[in-house]
């Protein structure tokens, strides 16, 4: 019959943290908090976002292929992107983009505004955030 001592107890406890510590060892937590990617929108749900505060920045992360692009003044660039669910127009000061690329955004939501009656009042494009 087996006898319970002091000895074995002491070796089973013994055993039983090295065990604990040899497999937690790389289980530890990071000295610097994990960065999640933000949450992707869909282009479909831009012009929604953008009429529920008309006030507030709205800080969007859009994926999706470049259609087309154009120049603009002072070297920037605008460019349109398309998911499954529409397209938007980004304009950006430093990105180098080309048609049928697969683009990551992250940018402002900004609503179009003109003094006049025309049929882009109102629309929505983005404005990518410098890297």
């Amino acid at each position: 019959m087996f006898q319970y001592t002091f000895f074995n107890h002491s070796l089973r406890v013994a055993f039983l943290l090295g065990a604990i510590v040899f497999f937690s060892s790389g289980c530890r937590a990071p000295d610097t908090p994990l960065e999640l990617a933000p949450p992707t929108h869909r282009i479909e749900q831009l012009q929604t976002l953008a009429g529920q505060t008309s006030s507030q920045a709205i800080e969007v992360h859009l994926r999706g292929a470049v259609v087309d692009w154009v120049p603009l003044a002072g070297g920037a660039i605008a460019y349109e992107i398309q998911d499954s669910t529409g397209r938007v127009w980004v304009v950006s000061r430093t990105a180098k983009v080309e048609r049928g690329s697969e683009v990551s955004v992250q940018g402002t939501l900004r609503t179009l505004v003109t003094s006049e009656n025309l049929p882009i009042q109102g629309r929505v494009y983005v404005e990518q955030a410098s890297p």
